[in-house]
């Protein structure tokens, strides 16, 4: 791995062991485009053209899908990137990767029936003093007041929506196959949900395809490190 990946973990974001995360820090001053061909992971063209940091991400966050991959039983596949940048993982596996400035996850799990699609996601907290300005595009006010009796700060709240809807989005795209805007999905608070404990709960106040009907609930999962949200998505059919 030599200095760019500093530590690499397997996560435990999803309940059961059906769903694999791997989580990978890295150091981008110790990154060169040569560790691309050093790990086996193809860098697009798009990517090879754009900023260094952008590199250095995405390398990261295809090295943390190899060690998904490979934890499935899957070695040495390099995740192509396709259509508004998604990622194109192997026949019958469903994935999706995120990344900030110093980390990066992948998610992997086999295709099966009754799965729609899985997502995640990882956000730096909003700053406080940009929380109100933003709050009106990313959720409703009754979302917000739905995590009141946890007595968050406005900002973490916004910041757990914030990315529970962008891990929503990524889980719906393969069935949309379009981008989504924050008002596609609503928040409507944590509920319990039989073997998969407590979950954060998302609702869809209009269809946004067959295998996601008006009225669908589906559940989200978080964590917190350092000061960062991550959250997971997962889809199912008989949501």
């Amino acid at each position: 791995m030599g200095n760019f990946i500093t530590a690499v973990r397997p996560v435990s974001l999803f309940p059961g062991g059906d769903w694999l995360v791997y989580e990978c820090q890295f150091d981008i001053h110790y990154f060169s485009d040569t560790l691309y061909s050093q790990w086996g992971i193809v860098c697009p063209p798009s990517v090879q053209q754009s900023v260094r940091s952008r590199r250095a991400e995405f390398l990261a966050g295809r090295y943390a899908c190899q060690l998904a991959l490979e934890a499935l039983g899957l070695e040495r596949w390099s995740v192509g990137i396709g259509p508004h940048r998604a990622p194109q993982w192997p026949p019958g596996v469903v994935g999706s990767i995120s990344h900030d400035s110093s980390s990066a996850l992948a998610c992997v799990g086999f295709k099966r029936e009754g799965v729609i699609g899985v997502g995640i996601d990882r956000e730096p907290l909003i700053e406080s003093d940009v929380a109100p300005r933003i709050a009106s595009s990313i959720a409703k006010p009754d979302e917000l007041e739905r995590l009141d009796y946890r007595q968050w700060p406005f900002n973490k709240a916004l910041t757990l929506i914030f990315s529970a809807k962008e891990s929503f989005f990524k889980a719906a795209y393969p069935s949309v196959g379009r981008y989504l805007d924050f008002d596609a999905v609503r928040f409507a608070g944590f509920q319990k949900r039989g073997d998969l404990g407590e979950c954060l709960a998302l609702v869809l106040p209009q269809a946004l395809a067959s295998s996601l009907p008006s009225g669908s609930t589906h559940c989200g999962y978080f964590y917190r490190v350092r000061n960062c949200f991550t959250t997971g998505v997962l889809l199912l059919s008989d949501s």
